[in-house]
């Protein structure tokens, strides 16, 4: 599914997918700094980056669910 496709769905939840595409951001940032740079501050950054997202990720995930469930009832 393309970046487009998540924004313009009617009925999509933008408030959690902004944040997600905001830390995405982010992480892109400081890991091409830790990989290209070996710079060790970038990587710390981007994992922490990287376990909000997974965090995000699941709320996300979780209310899909909830709210397939509710269609099928």
């Amino acid at each position: 599914m393309s970046k487009n496709t998540l924004d313009t769905k009617e009925g999509t939840d933008n408030h959690r997918l902004t944040p997600i595409k905001d830390l995405w951001g982010e992480l892109e940032k400081d890991a091409s700094k830790f990989y290209e740079r070996g710079n060790n501050a970038a990587g710390k950054r981007a994992r922490a980056y990287a376990q909000e997202m997974k965090k995000l990720l699941q709320e996300l995930r979780i209310d899909i669910q909830a709210k397939k469930k509710r269609k099928s009832v």
